[in-house]
């Protein structure tokens, strides 16, 4: 009997994260252009199109995944998995903290600080639902390089599809910057990279981890061929 908690995740994945941050910016009038901050949230691709649609479909495929096929207990102890996820919270805690305070200090207003050095509610919200959605994604990589050894072809294309979607959406953080840069930041390509390096850096986690994946695939695909 398939379990129903994937279904669950993604409705709760879409309802706090984008449909509340639609709600939110337009109740304090910093979604469209017109708003009162410089970065409006109708720019931000990462909202829009990742959390609007990609991280509901990575939720689900991934629990999909681990709770309905590959059955962790058989691969992960209890007290394992207890160890990785407090592991990925506590990470996950500290890279957001110092990511939302970036944006927050920065030189300009958007949805988590309306004015400099201030969180906004909608900051707060943001803050602690990445922190939870982080948690996933680094469990998700955690657990995967736990027990990727056991796992059967089947699987790994199924994780493989899972990286993809993943690298899709950080690679949204491109597609922001160069907004940012076309449309608020009045500095040089340069400069204006260097206010946003933090943005950077998951694309490159999640393009190893699509690569990684690809590998192994690769890998268990020549020696069933050297088999034959």
């Amino acid at each position: 009997m398939q379990n129903k908690t994937p279904k669950l995740i993604l409705a709760a994945t879409f309802i706090c994260g984008f449909f509340s941050f639609i709600i939110l910016s337009n109740l304090y009038n910093v979604f469209w252009f017109t708003g009162k901050v410089d970065v409006p949230i109708v720019i931000n691709f990462s909202i829009m199109f990742g959390d609007s649609i990609l991280l509901p479909m990575i939720n689900f495929r991934f629990f999909s995944l681990y709770l309905n096929d590959i059955k962790p207990q058989k691969l992960l102890s209890k007290t394992t998995t207890n160890l990785l996820i407090l592991l990925c919270l506590s990470f996950s805690v500290i890279v957001n903290i110092i990511i939302h305070n970036s944006w927050v200090n920065d030189a300009y207003t958007d949805f988590t600080g309306f004015q400099i050095g201030h969180y906004s509610l909608i900051g707060y919200w943001h803050l602690v639902f990445s922190i939870l959605q982080s948690t996933i994604l680094f469990f998700l990589l955690l657990s995967f390089f736990s027990f990727h050894k056991k796992l059967d072809i089947g699987s790994l294309i199924k994780y493989k599809a899972i990286s993809i979607i993943v690298l899709v959406f950080t690679f949204l953080a491109i597609f922001d910057f160069i907004n940012k840069f076309a449309l608020v930041y009045p500095w040089s390509f340069g400069e204006s990279l260097y206010v946003d390096r933090l943005s950077f850096i998951t694309p490159v986690i999640a393009l190893s981890f699509f690569l990684f994946v690809k590998f192994r695939i690769w890998k268990i695909k020549a020696a069933s061929f050297e088999q034959k």
